[in-house]
């Protein structure tokens, strides 16, 4: 819905675009963004982060940031917890999308607990970072 964009945009940032696979959350924040690009999707499809990387242009002059809130029910002692959760992979995906897009910075808000040992091997188990394209 924009949280994290709201935030940039009150630091004086240009908002560029919002991805979102839950088109209520794209609607609110097409309303609160209209100059930027509600994009319905994932950032797991290849197509989606090339949109992305095409909007933020990269000439030279702006920096580019890249913000993220991933969802965290699977990581969250508040939520499920579930390592099957089809959402934990959300994670990695903006880790791979921020590898693609290159960015002079990103953003990644999540849950402190994401960061404890015992999700390591699942985080690890799902890492395709780097320089290879990172999509199968």
């Amino acid at each position: 819905m924009g949280g994290l964009s709201v935030a940039a945009r009150d630091m004086g940032m240009r908002v560029v675009a919002g991805v979102d696979m839950n088109p209520s959350a794209l609607r609110t924040f097409a309303k609160n963004f209209p100059e930027a690009e509600a994009i319905e999707g994932s950032v797991e499809s290849r197509m989606i982060v090339e949109q992305c990387r095409a909007l933020l242009g990269g000439d030279g002059e702006n920096l580019t940031i890249v913000l993220s809130g991933p969802p965290c029910q699977g990581f969250s002692a508040a939520g499920s917890r579930d390592p099957k959760d089809r959402r934990n992979g959300v994670l990695v995906a903006v880790a791979r999308a921020i590898a693609k897009i290159q960015p002079d910075c990103a953003v990644i808000e999540n849950v402190s607990t994401v960061l404890a040992e015992k999700h390591g091997d699942r985080l690890r188990a799902r890492r395709t970072c780097g320089s290879g394209s990172g999509w199968s």
